[in-house]
């Protein structure tokens, strides 16, 4: 796929998530007050982690949670994640710096699949000059078709990373993007300031692992920050580089890990305006000491 084909496709992908505004919105206006979201058929997903010393919590029901639309209670439904099917789309790095044997890098994709139920669904999409969707979301169980891997040059991170996203959501699936890579862009249309925000209009869960590299620059404060706040504002998790991250067959197991261990709290937005920015707040009221990991928030619409 040429860099022009796959730059039209992440634009035409992105249209849905750039329909809403770019930025979350302040005050409303006291002059036109805007209608009051009571809809019944428009049910917000919220991808929730919760860990206590350490530990994932589980066995939680919709009780034990509370969860706020913008400032706002609403009633939800908790479903544990691990009786929900994942569609998973690898977003992998394969610009020289990342990807050193191309054998190993085939073999260790086989791996991640062979992780997956016969349920799940998973597609790759592999970037360096240009993008490449070497296979689309098919079964778990079918055949790898790896040989189409190829590696490349330059990099263009975040126009993948935007094109994982673009995807519409399935009922009762959830989607996991998991992104390897060194963290480096330097071929993309999309800006590292925008990420994060396009990400989050999506309903996909984001898990992106940094590789340690040899000769890429350690000194990018706001593009690393950009990555997390990407990862963290869908529900995810970033992982900054360690000696360990280069084992992609292995930090894609921890990922998934963290995933299946958590939540996912369906609610219908209910006495809060539609449009715009919405913060999001989850607790936990079972007595204990947690750490609460979830969706920061979604553009409504």
């Amino acid at each position: 796929m040429t860099a022009a084909r796959v730059g039209m496709l992440v634009l035409a992908g992105a249209m849905p998530l750039l329909a809403g505004q770019s930025q979350p919105t302040g005050q409303q206006s006291q002059q036109q007050p805007r209608p009051i979201f009571r809809t019944s058929t428009d049910v917000v997903p919220v991808h929730v982690f919760v860990r206590s010393e350490r530990s994932a919590v589980s066995g939680l029901t919709a009780a034990d949670f509370q969860l706020y639309d913008n400032g706002v209670r609403q009633e939800i439904t908790a479903v544990a994640a691990d009786k929900l099917a994942v569609d998973v789309t690898l977003v992998v790095d394969t610009s020289g710096s990342v990807v050193r044997s191309l054998g190993r890098f085939k073999s260790d994709v086989k791996d991640i699949v062979k992780q997956l139920r016969n349920d799940e669904q998973v597609r790759l999409i592999t970037f360096d000059s240009d993008l490449r969707e070497i296979f689309p979301m098919q079964d778990a169980s079918k055949k790898v078709p790896v040989d189409e891997i190829r590696l490349g040059d330059m990099t263009s991170l975040l126009d993948a990373m935007l094109f994982a996203v673009a995807r519409a959501p399935r009922p009762d699936r959830r989607h996991l993007v998991f992104v390897f890579t060194d963290g480096y862009d330097n071929a993309s249309l999309v800006g590292y300031r925008a990420i994060a925000d396009l990400a989050t209009r999506s309903e996909a869960t984001m898990y992106i692992v940094l590789a340690k590299v040899t000769g890429v620059p350690d000194n990018r404060p706001d593009e690393i920050a950009a990555l997390s706040a990407a990862a963290t504002r869908t529900g995810g998790t970033f992982f900054p580089p360690t000696d360990e991250s280069r084992d992609i067959a292995a930090a894609f197991k921890r990922a998934l890990e963290v995933f299946r261990h958590g939540y996912v709290l369906y609610f219908t937005p209910a006495n809060v305006t539609r449009d715009g920015w919405h913060d999001i707040t989850v607790q936990v009221t079972k007595p204990g000491v947690y750490d609460v990991h979830a969706r920061q928030g979604y553009f409504g619409g």
